[in-house]
């Protein structure tokens, strides 16, 4: 015999969700000041990127031809914060600009080239002109010196324009050929170190001068004599004329002075 259905029926519920329901109702009912329960989404599957921005966040508008910039960019999340991932570098124009996987920016010939940060399907570009340094040449004095092993001498240079004006704003990059014969520091003082010839380079804007630099262990044999001698022997008021000056030892072998 059929028995008619009470009006207040059961529902089962799964006993995961039933738990989850009881914790909600037994916070509503307890104190007000009681924690409020808070669902934090889980982390992102593997394998799934957490790159929502990319940022170039310093580079330079121009750069001189012959001359390089370091460009930086940071790739963020999606709440702003920033990510330590893998960056690639890239240019437009090759044949105008070269662009390292650390992002040393290097100036090639004069021209445009955009600049694109990437990390993953996001990338940030902006464009860089390569434009035409005002340095002509770099002049180095003395242009050359004789060392002894342990000695040093001062190096200066100076970048000019093309009427021989100093260039300001633009300093002085020191290299050394051989580390072996001379090492020169960043202002330019040179300290010999083995027997040899060295060259050390001046560069600034893409232009380079040069000193020569003969190192030896033993010192010079004493001046004994000095010839000079002029491409002119008369000139007129306000012209210049080259004086070289032609050193003898006492056995009549040229000599050099030692500065």
């Amino acid at each position: 015999m059929l028995r008619p259905m009470n009006k207040r029926s059961t529902v089962l519920l799964p006993l995961a969700v039933a738990s989850v329901l009881a914790s909600v109702l037994a916070l509503a009912c307890s104190d007000s000041t009681a924690p409020v329960l808070q669902v934090q989404s889980p982390p992102p599957p593997s394998g799934t990127s957490r790159v929502a921005s990319v940022q170039i966040t310093s580079a330079p508008t121009t750069v001189e031809a012959g001359s390089s910039a370091s460009l930086s960019c940071v790739v963020m999340d999606a709440h702003g914060a920033a990510l330590d991932v893998t960056k690639t570098w890239h240019v437009s124009d090759t044949s105008v600009a070269a662009v390292s996987a650390a992002g040393l920016f290097v100036a090639r010939k004069l021209g445009t080239s955009l600049v694109t940060c990437a990390a993953d399907a996001y990338s940030a570009t902006v464009p860089v002109s390569v434009t035409q340094s005002p340095v002509d040449f770099v002049e180095v004095s003395p242009g050359a010196a004789p060392l002894m092993v342990g000695s040093s001498v001062q190096l200066v240079g100076v970048p000019l324009d093309e009427t021989g004006s100093p260039v300001a704003d633009h300093p002085i990059q020191w290299s050394v050929d051989d580390s072996a014969v001379a090492s020169v520091s960043p202002s330019g003082q040179v300290t010999a170190r083995g027997e040899g010839t060295a060259t050390i380079t001046a560069a600034s804007g893409g232009k380079t001068g040069m000193a020569m630099m003969s190192v030896s262990s033993t010192r010079p044999a004493p001046v004994a004599s000095m010839t000079l001698s002029s491409s002119s022997s008369t000139i007129n008021i306000g012209e210049t004329t080259n004086i070289s000056a032609q050193l003898q030892d006492a056995a009549g072998r040229n000599s050099t002075i030692e500065r």
